[in-house]
C-alpha cells in the first residue's frame, strides 16, 4: 500500500493539439500513427509540468480516452460498444454505450493500446526518480462493489474510498466513521474541478481536519474527480486547472 496524502484522479483538461488531431483522425485526415505521435507529445508534457507542480504520481491525463472507463473497459473480451448520434437543442452529442456481450476474460495474446499507454506513460515517469505513473481505471467490479455496499461499507474489500465533499449538497462526513480503525484510507475530494472558482486554503484545511477527526489518521486529500472525465471536459479553463493543483500541493503543509 502507497503511503499518500494528496493525490490527483487521473484526467486534466485535453489540449488543442489532442482535440484537433483526434478530429483530423475521426474524419479520415490522419493515421493512427499520426494521433499517436501528437498525443505523445502532448503527454510528455503534461508529466513534465504535473512534476514542475509538485505531484508525486502522474497520470496521462487519460489524453488517449474518448471516456474516463469505457475506451479501457473495451480491451476485455465481452464488452462492446455502440456510438449514437443524439440532437438536443441544435447540438450533436456524440454518445457512447457500453453493453456485455459475453463471458468477460482477458486476451493476453492481443494488443493492448491501454497496456502500451500505461508503458509510455512510465518511461516517462522514470525520467525523474521517485515519480510514481498512475493508471486510473473502473470495472466491471462495481456490481461487487454494489453488492457490498448493501451489506455495509466496512466490509468492502478496497484499501481506499475516495469521496467527493467539494459543496454543501455533499452533507457531513458523520457517515465514514465506520472506516476509523479500519486500515481504509479515505481520500476527502474537498477542490471542485468542476467550479471554476479557487477555493479558500483555510477552508480546505477546516474540513480536511473535520474529516480526520471522523475517520481517524487514514486520510488523504484529493480534487473531488478528473478535469475531463470526458474529452470535452469540465468548464474551467487550463490556467485554473493548474491553480487548483497548486492548491492541493499547497495544502502539504496539514496533512
Amino acid at each position: 500500500m502507497l503511503n499518500i496524502k494528496y493525490d490527483i484522479v487521473g484526467s486534466f483538461l485535453r489540449p488543442a493539439a489532442i482535440k484537433e488531431a483526434r478530429a483530423k483522425y475521426n474524419s479520415g485526415e490522419i493515421t493512427l500513427t499520426d494521433l499517436r505521435k501528437v498525443e505523445n507529445e502532448e503527454i510528455t508534457r503534461l508529466v513534465d509540468t504535473e512534476v514542475a507542480h509538485g505531484l508525486q504520481i502522474v497520470t496521462n491525463g487519460e489524453f488517449r480516452r474518448r471516456w474516463w472507463h469505457l475506451d479501457w473497459l473495451k480491451e476485455f473480451e465481452g464488452f462492446t460498444t455502440k456510438h449514437l448520434d443524439k440532437e438536443r437543442n441544435g447540438v450533436v452529442n456524440h454518445i457512447e454505450l457500453g453493453y456485455i456481450t459475453g463471458k468477460i476474460s482477458y486476451d493476453p495474446n492481443r494488443v493492448h493500446p491501454e497496456v502500451e499507454a500505461y508503458d509510455f506513460l512510465k518511461a516517462r515517469a522514470a525520467r525523474y526518480p521517485g515519480v510514481i505513473a498512475k493508471k486510473c481505471i473502473s470495472g466491471p467490479n462495481m456490481i461487487l462493489v454494489d453488492n457490498y455496499l448493501q451489506m455495509g461499507i466496512k466490509e468492502v474489500p478496497y484499501y481506499e474510498s475516495d469521496v467527493e465533499y467539494d459543496d454543501e449538497r455533499s452533507g457531513s462526513f458523520e457517515p465514514w466513521a465506520i472506516l476509523k480503525g479500519t486500515g481504509t484510507t479515505f481520500v476527502a475530494g474537498l477542490i471542485s474541478t468542476k467550479n471554476s472558482k479557487l477555493e479558500d486554503y483555510d477552508e480546505i484545511r477546516r474540513r480536511y481536519l473535520e474529516a480526520k477527526a471522523v475517520v481517524g489518521d487514514n486520510i488523504a486529500l484529493s480534487p473531488q474527480c478528473g478535469f475531463a472525465s470526458v474529452e470535452e471536459g469540465n468548464c474551467i479553463d487550463e490556467e485554473t486547472q493548474w491553480k487548483k493543483i497548486d492548491l492541493l500541493v499547497s495544502c502539504r503543509d496539514f496533512l
